[in-house]
């Protein structure tokens, strides 16, 4: 597939907004019927059912010829972050109390790559209300919950489907796992789960905490090897403000914002297009971002697309989440322009 630069802009970011639609057809969340917490066969603490999770995932990968996961240590910290922040405060959403989504509190726990989130509750009434229920003191969570847990995500059918066709797709090679126990006088014990799925296509630097006008820092990556760069996409929404319960329990499903700033794609005059050098390890590529007059204040997205051999659609290889605001830009000023990543 040739790149897009040779194609008028608009014509490029309608490919990339259907691309946007293909990847982010994500049901919202997960809630069924809670369970007895007891299970004959044994309780796991957390890290026996984190594993066991992974074994679940991986075996529903393996029926459809897919390769196995790894667990990734900084998506799991995100993971089970949000996951225990849903479980104390009785909410189910991608969403946290903060009014941040996935990516960015991937991002902001370390994350270099690309994330997709399925979240889950066993408990049938989610939403308890404002006040904040503490995590059992033993985190003891029954086998029978893990396997209810990974069979409600994974036997969707279509097209209400999003989480099967998150664990199935195939270039997701790490996973992050939160599972909560919280437990409420009122309404018994609940069990959260936070899946964050991790594709890493390469390592990107230069990016600073914060951006402003002026600002024009530079963005280096190297790809792995068999994949190309298809173009670099900078997208903004509404900085996050903080989200009540009540907030939460009116949300669904998310994906990325729509409101493209600017793409640059290889070789193109028109954006300023982003530097390619082929290498028999894999390309590496940078670009200047330089923050012009449409980029206000908000939440900027940096959406690396790539391509593989396979000719087919191209997808996000990695995703880099960065404020512009005069308190971010203060805030980064202080962290001397530490790489967001680091």
């Amino acid at each position: 597939m040739a790149f897009l630069a040779a194609r008028p802009l608009h014509v490029a970011n309608r490919l990339i907004a259907a691309v946007f639609a293909a990847t982010f057809l994500l049901a919202g969340f997960a809630q069924v019927p809670a369970l007895s917490l007891t299970d004959p066969r044994g309780d796991m603490t957390l890290a026996e059912a984190r594993q066991y999770m992974l074994e679940l995932i991986n075996r529903d990968r393996a029926s459809e010829g897919l390769p196995a996961l790894a667990l990734d240590d900084t998506a799991c910290g995100a993971a089970q972050e949000h996951s225990d922040e849903m479980a104390r405060w009785g909410y189910l959403s991608h969403w946290d109390l903060q009014g941040r989504k996935p990516d960015q509190r991937y991002c902001e726990a370390g994350g270099d790559g690309a994330v997709f989130e399925n979240v889950y509750t066993n408990h049938n009434n989610p939403y308890l209300g404002a006040r904040q229920n503490p995590l059992s003191a033993r985190q003891l969570f029954a086998r029978r919950e893990v396997e209810r847990a990974q069979a409600w995500f994974f036997n969707q059918q279509a097209p209400r489907d999003g989480h099967r066709r998150n664990i199935l797709d195939r270039h997701h090679d790490r996973v992050g796992l939160g599972l909560s126990l919280a437990s409420d006088r009122k309404y018994g014990s609940r069990i959260t789960v936070a899946q964050e799925f991790v594709h890493r296509a390469g390592s990107i630097s230069g990016l600073p905490a914060g951006l402003g006008a002026g600002n024009a820092p530079t963005l280096k990556g190297r790809l792995e090897r068999g994949l190309a760069l298809h173009s670099l996409q900078v997208c903004r929404e509404s900085l996050p403000t903080p989200m009540t319960t009540a907030d939460l329990k009116q949300t669904s499903s998310y994906s990325y914002p729509t409101a493209s700033v600017v793409s640059y794609f290889p070789m193109s005059r028109r954006s300023g297009g982003v530097t390619v050098n082929r290498l028999d390890s894999g390309e590496e590529f940078s670009v200047d971002l330089s923050a012009g007059r449409s980029w206000h204040d908000g939440l900027y997205y940096i959406i690396v697309w790539v391509r593989d051999g396979s000719g087919g659609q191209p997808y996000i290889g990695s995703t880099r989440v960065v404020k512009m605001g005069a308190s971010t830009l203060s805030a980064a000023a202080r962290e001397g322009g530490r790489d967001s990543g680091s």
